[in-house]
């Protein structure tokens, strides 16, 4: 939390607890989604908005060096803002990058989400040298099994 400068101080509530594992299932109903190339159902989408629209904040202009930033500051720094940062976070990559892009590493053990930076966009393991290895020594045993 501190790491992304979240502040939900205190100890988690069986509640809060139920939404952020319900916030963790529609991101990765949604990243499967995307990854896979296919629209995100409007249920899906009014699900996420309903997270998105509980982060308030305040506009404030202030000087940063020679320039002016815009900040965005939050009324209020609560659980519900934290899911609101956690949503965002999805909405802004999802919003700003090529789907393509969004990946899952089709290790049926791993199923990490990954974003692939290769400029052919052919990246297709989490890690080459964890899941990729995998799948190489497994296809090898498989093609020996097969000799014989």
């Amino acid at each position: 939390m501190a790491r992304w400068r979240l502040a939900a101080p205190g100890r988690r509530t069986r509640k809060e607890l139920d939404e952020l594992a319900r916030l963790r299932s529609l991101l990765r109903r949604l990243i499967e989604t995307v990854a896979a190339g296919r629209r995100i159902a409007a249920s899906d989408l009014a699900e996420l908005n309903g997270f998105l629209v509980a982060r308030p904040l305040r506009r404030t202009l202030a000087p940063s060096g020679d320039v002016y930033e815009l900040a965005l500051t939050p009324l209020r720094s609560d659980w519900t803002y934290t899911l609101a940062e956690i949503a965002t976070s999805f909405a802004e990559l999802a919003a700003g990058v090529e789907a393509r892009r969004i990946k899952v590493c089709p290790n049926p053990e791993c199923r990490w989400v990954f974003y692939d930076e290769t400029k052919n966009r052919r990246r297709r393991w989490c890690e080459s040298t964890v899941c990729g290895n995998r799948d190489k020594v497994r296809r090898f045993r498989e093609r020996t099994r097969a000799r014989g």
